[in-house]
C-alpha cells in the first residue's frame, strides 16, 4: 500500500506544481510509473497467485494500481501493454474511472469499436455518477470513436446527444465556459455537419443559426457556439459573415488557450478564402497558422499546398505536399485523385525549382494514381529538363 500511495503522492505533486523544471517533472514521472510498477507486480502476485499472503490480497487497490499504471503505458503509447493491465483490474473491480480509462487506452490505440462498447457501458451503468464534464467527454469519446471508423450515423446521434445535454444546462452556468467542455461542443457542431454531409442529409441553416444566436445572446465570447454560427453563414454563402465569426473565434480562442478551437477556426477561415472567395495569399496565411498552432490533420496540409501552388510558392508548395503524403495512409476516405494531386503539384513545383529528376518521380506516382492530361504533359517537361547536360558538361559543349 505505501508503494502507491507514494505514487499517487507524486502525482498529485505533479498535477499541483506544474510550472515546474522539464527535468524535475521528467524524474518525478518516471519514480511515480516505478512506484506504480513495484506495488502492481506486489498486489498481482496476492492477488492472482498467492492468495494467502493477506497483508497484500486486496483487490480493490489492485485494481486502482492497475488503473494508475495502465494510464501511464498509455501515455508513453505502449498501448498493448497498458490494455492487458488496465484488464487485469476490471477483472478485480470494475468501477467508472478504471473502465472510461480503458476507453481511452481503446482510443488512443485504435480500437474505436472496443471503445464505443466501454462508452455505452459507462453512460448506461454511470451517468448518474458523472459530473457534467465527465458526461459530456464520455458522448464525445463514443461520438469520435464512430467518426474514426466512419460510421456516420452513430457518429451524428451522439454528436445529437452531446448538443442536446449541453443545451440543456442553464447558459449562464459557469460549467460551459470550461475547456474541456468547449472543446467537445465544437467537436459535436463540427462531427454533426460532416455526418449530415457524409449521409446525404439536408443542413436546417434557419435553425441551427436560431439556435447559434440564442446561445450567444448569454454568452458571446463561446469560441464553439462561433464557430458553429461561422458554418451557418458559409452554408448560406454569406462568406464575409462566417470570416468574422472564426475571426472572434481565434480571438477569443487565444485568450481562453483552446489550442484546437482556434485551429479549427484557422482551418475554416483559410478554406472560406481559398475554396470559396480564391484568396490563395490569405488562405495561404490561415492554413500556415492553423498549422503552426498545432493542426497536424491531413485536409489542413491538402489545402495550404493548394495555395502555396497556386502562388507559385514552390518551396512551401513541395514541404506541406511531403507532410501531406506522409498522413496519406491514416485517411481513409482519400480517393486517389487527391492524392495524385499532391503529387502532381510537388512535381510541378520541383520543376519550377530545377530539380528535374524528383519532379519525373512525382509526376510519375500522380499519373499512376490518376491520369490527367496537365500531368502527363508536365512529365514529358520534367523528363527532357532531366536529360539536359547541366554544370560543366553544358559549358563544354556549348549547352
Amino acid at each position: 500500500m505505501e508503494l502507491y500511495n507514494a505514487g499517487v503522492e507524486i502525482d498529485y505533486i505533479l498535477t499541483q506544481y506544474a510550472d515546474m523544471p522539464e527535468a524535475e517533472s521528467q524524474r518525478l514521472t518516471e519514480l511515480k510509473i516505478h512506484l506504480y510498477n513495484q506495488s502492481y507486480e506486489l498486489y498481482r502476485a496476492a492477488v492472482l497467485t498467492d492468495q494467502n499472503d493477506s497483508l497484500n490480497y486486496d483487490p480493490h487497490t489492485f485494481a486502482m494500481c492497475c488503473n494508475n499504471l495502465a494510464r501511464e503505458l498509455n501515455f508513453k503509447q505502449a498501448y498493448q501493454e497498458a490494455i492487458t493491465i488496465v484488464n487485469e483490474g476490471i477483472a478485480q473491480r470494475k468501477f467508472m474511472v478504471i473502465l472510461l480509462n480503458r476507453m481511452y487506452i481503446y482510443m488512443s490505440a485504435g480500437m474505436h469499436e472496443n471503445a464505443i462498447a466501454d462508452g455505452k457501458e459507462l453512460l448506461r451503468e454511470y451517468s448518474e455518477e458523472m459530473d457534467f464534464v465527465t458526461l459530456i467527454s464520455t458522448i464525445d469519446g463514443v461520438c469520435l470513436s464512430h467518426a474514426d471508423i466512419d460510421q456516420y450515423s452513430g457518429m451524428l446521434y451522439w454528436a445529437d446527444q452531446g448538443l442536446e445535454l449541453y443545451q440543456s444546462v442553464d447558459p449562464g452556468d459557469s460549467v460551459l465556459q470550461e475547456e474541456e467542455v468547449v472543446r467537445c461542443v465544437t467537436n459535436f457542431y463540427i462531427s454533426k455537419s460532416k455526418a449530415m454531409s457524409m449521409l446525404g442529409l439536408e443542413v436546417n441553416n434557419s435553425e441551427d443559426a436560431e439556435q447559434a444566436d440564442s446561445l450567444l445572446e448569454n454568452m458571446p465570447d463561446n469560441p464553439s457556439l462561433m464557430i458553429s454560427r461561422g458554418e451557418t453563414f458559409a452554408r448560406e454563402k454569406q462568406w464575409e459573415k462566417a470570416l468574422e465569426c472564426y475571426d472572434q473565434v481565434v480571438h477569443f480562442g487565444l485568450e481562453k488557450g483552446m489550442a484546437r478551437t482556434v485551429q479549427v477556426a484557422l482551418y475554416n477561415r483559410g478554406y472560406v478564402l481559398e475554396a470559396q472567395m480564391k484568396d490563395s495569399e490569405a488562405a495561404l496565411e490561415s492554413f500556415e497558422q492553423s498549422i503552426g498552432h498545432g493542426n497536424k490533420d491531413f485536409w489542413c496540409y491538402y489545402w495550404a499546398v493548394h495555395s502555396a501552388y497556386h502562388l507559385t510558392e514552390n518551396e512551401k508548395a513541395v514541404y506541406y505536399g511531403t507532410i501531406a503524403i506522409s498522413l496519406l495512409a491514416e485517411q481513409k476516405e482519400v480517393k486517389d485523385d487527391i492524392a495524385a494531386e499532391l503529387y502532381e503539384h510537388i512535381g510541378t513545383s520541383l520543376i519550377d525549382m530545377g530539380q528535374y529528376t524528383e519532379a519525373v518521380k512525382n509526376l510519375e506516382i500522380s499519373l499512376k494514381l490518376f491520369y490527367n492530361r496537365i500531368t502527363e504533359d508536365n512529365l514529358k517537361i520534367a523528363k527532357a529538363k532531366a536529360k539536359e547536360p547541366t554544370g560543366f558538361f553544358r559549358k563544354f559543349f556549348g549547352g
